[in-house]
C-alpha cells in the first residue's frame, strides 16, 4: 500500500478544497510489493516523478509539493460594468498547443474552452503563450488577446463586452437541450445550464428524453445571482 499527500497553492480552476492559501490531497493506492515510480500533475502545475518503493507486507508514505499554478484571473462585463456569463476560448500560438482543461461536455474546463457563470474567476493553463478570446453569444462583441504565461505566474484579464445589436421584443432560444438526465447524454445538468448561459440563451426548455424535468433549482443555485 502507497500513502502519498500533495500540497501546493490552491488551483481555483480545478475545484480543490482550499486550508490558508493551499490545498491538500491525500490518495491511497494499492500495490505490489518492490519499486514504482509514481507521477502527480496538474494542469498549470510542474508535474513531479519519483520513485517510491513498498516493502513486502509493508506501508510506504510519500510526500509531494507542487508549486503554484500558471493561472488567468478573468474579470469581464458589459458596458455598465455588471458581470455576466461568458465563455472562453484559449488557443495556443508557436510551439505551445492549446490547452486540454478536461472533458468535452463540461463547463467549467471543456477541451480548450471554458464556461463560466461567474464575473470573476481563475483558469489554470499550462506555461505558454495563447490566442485568449471571450466570447458571450451573437450580440455581443468579443474581446481577443495574446497571453504570454510563465510557470506559476497569474496575469489578470479584464475586458468589456459590448451589446452590438438591438433585440428588444425578441429572444435568443435553443429548443432542444439534453442533459444526464436523458439517460443517453453525458453533460451535467449543471454544466448544461452554464453552457446555455454562457451563450446567452434566454429561452431553453429542458427535452429530456421520456420524462418532465424542471431545471430551475439548478438554475437558482448557480445563475441565482445574475
Amino acid at each position: 500500500m502507497l500513502r502519498k499527500a500533495a500540497f501546493g497553492e490552491l488551483g481555483k480552476a480545478r475545484g480543490l478544497r482550499s486550508r490558508g492559501r493551499g490545498f491538500r490531497e491525500r490518495v491511497e493506492v494499492a500495490l505490489a510489493s518492490g519499486r514504482h515510480e509514481i507521477l502527480v500533475s496538474d494542469i498549470g502545475r510542474t508535474p513531479i516523478r519519483r520513485a517510491v518503493d513498498i516493502p513486502e507486507n509493508g506501508t510506504a508514505s510519500e510526500e509531494i509539493v507542487l508549486g503554484f499554478a500558471s493561472r488567468i484571473s478573468f474579470d469581464v462585463s458589459d458596458a455598465k460594468g455588471q458581470g455576466m456569463p461568458r465563455k472562453v476560448e484559449f488557443i495556443g500560438l508557436g510551439e505551445t498547443p492549446s490547452p486540454d482543461l478536461g472533458p468535452a461536455l463540461r463547463a467549467h474546463g471543456c477541451l480548450h474552452r471554458h464556461h463560466s457563470e461567474k464575473a470573476r474567476f481563475d483558469v489554470a493553463v499550462p506555461p505558454g503563450r495563447y490566442r485568449v478570446v471571450v466570447i458571450r453569444g451573437i450580440e455581443f462583441s468579443h474581446v481577443s488577446r495574446e497571453v504570454s504565461i510563465d510557470a506559476g505566474e497569474r496575469v489578470s484579464f479584464a475586458a468589456i463586452l459590448e451589446r452590438l445589436a438591438d433585440t428588444s421584443g425578441w429572444v435568443s432560444a435553443d429548443y432542444h437541450n439534453h442533459s444526464t438526465e436523458s439517460g443517453d447524454n453525458t453533460c451535467g445538468t449543471r454544466d448544461r445550464i452554464i453552457n446555455l448561459a454562457a451563450e446567452h440563451i434566454e429561452f431553453a426548455p429542458t427535452t429530456e428524453h421520456n420524462r418532465l424535468f424542471d431545471w430551475r433549482p439548478e438554475i437558482q443555485e448557480p445563475l441565482g445571482s445574475h
